[in-house]
């Protein structure tokens, strides 16, 4: 009986002081939790959990994060987000084994909206259906790295808000695909229009040939697009007239085919004050050539002038009401100064003059004389 006493006390312990589901390790030094799906057994329940999971890693996946028969996650509308740490990102992580699959439903997320930050990284993503992330609700940054996506639903981003949270610790608003390979060759037409707040676009060596003229037109709030290290030759003309809050652009390592319709960027820079970063280089004609120094020397067609009237001496434009202006004023002040040069002439004459001189510049003519006229003398006759 003492044995059997004992046995169940230990059991007891045991149950009581169990922690954290099955294949499920918490980083105290890190306030995060790893689940390993070598080992786990889904679903992963949030009960289950001894410490609060507000970062939440999935790692050594390859295969299905199915919603049904079971879940992949269970109890997680129950999470208690008042006792977040406010220093940390509610986050949830996916990490692929190399070379592993990642399949998801449209439910596989379902009351995971307490995230506020999804990266996936290095998985052979087999699909993205519609709605497939829209149970986040509003997300202050999304990521997918590596990998790649062979096929994504238009709809894909529909139902989820991606844009700058003030109630986190670095507010973002950031979508970023890197160095995930599309396979299609480009992004699906209009997966970006539900993403209306979105501040930053990052679609960096995605494998992109194909790019939409209209890819952009709902991103009425990005400040910052990058699209660097990708295989289009041209973007298509003016395809960023709908990013009004445009501050800066990224299109370095590209292999730009340079033609002057193609490096319409240019005007579009200088027009909307959009910097760039780092510059755009020529493959052809010119390989190695840089885009700014094409532009430059033949496609810029305009004048130090632009559209005023004036004279081009160099790199300069002299305009014709500035010449007329300055030359009114030259005159004038010519005038001014043989004004002042006569009066002072005058001033001095009349300095020189002593009292009494007869005024200088008169003479008496010559041969005349003045006789004066009177009566007869004294004794002589009128007669």
């Amino acid at each position: 009986m003492a044995v059997s006493a004992l046995f169940l006390l230990i059991v007891s312990v045991t149950l009581t002081f169990a922690v954290d589901p099955q294949g499920c390790t918490y980083d105290s030094s890190k306030t995060e939790y790893s689940c390993s799906a070598r080992s786990w057994s889904l679903p992963l329940v949030y009960s289950d959990f001894d410490n609060i999971p507000q970062v939440l890693k999935l790692v050594d996946i390859d295969g299905s994060l199915s919603y049904t028969g079971p879940a992949t996650f269970s109890g997680f509308e129950n999470i208690n987000t008042a006792l977040f740490d406010g220093n940390l990102v509610p986050a949830l992580h996916l990490r692929c084994i190399g070379g592993g699959s990642l399949i998801v439903y449209n439910g596989t997320f379902d009351n995971m909206g307490w995230v506020k930050e999804l990266r996936i990284f290095d998985c052979m993503i087999l699909s993205l259906p519609d709605d497939v992330f829209s149970s986040f609700g509003t997300l202050n940054y999304f990521s997918i790295d590596g990998g790649s996506i062979s096929s994504m639903g238009f709809n894909c981003f529909n139902g989820v808000n991606i844009e700058r949270m003030d109630s986190v610790p670095e507010p973002l608003g950031m979508l970023a695909l890197r160095n995930t390979q599309i396979t299609s060759g480009g992004l699906p037409n209009g997966v970006l229009y539900s993403l209306v707040n979105v501040s930053t676009i990052i679609l960096d060596n995605t494998h992109m040939r194909v790019v939409q003229k209209d890819m952009f037109q709902a991103s009425t709030k990005a400040t910052h697009i990058s699209m660097k290290n990708n295989p289009f030759i041209s973007l298509p003309v003016d395809m960023f007239e709908k990013t009004t809050s445009l501050t800066t652009l990224e299109l370095t390592g590209i292999d730009w085919v340079c033609t002057c319709p193609n490096l319409w960027i240019w005007t579009h820079l200088t027009t909307y004050n959009v910097s760039l970063v780092g510059d755009i280089v020529c493959s052809s004609p010119t390989a190695n050539l840089r885009a700014a120094e094409y532009y430059k020397t033949e496609c810029d067609d305009s004048t130090p002038c632009g559209d005023e009237t004036g004279i081009v001496i160099g790199s300069y434009c002299y305009l014709i009401g500035d010449i007329t202006f300055h030359g009114v004023l030259l005159i004038t002040f010519i005038i001014a100064l043989v004004a002042f040069a006569m009066t002072v002439h005058l001033k001095r004459q009349t300095a020189d003059r002593k009292p009494g001189d007869k005024p200088r510049g008169k003479r008496k003519a010559s041969g005349s004389q003045w006789k004066k006229v009177g009566g007869p003398k004294k004794g002589e006759s009128m007669a």
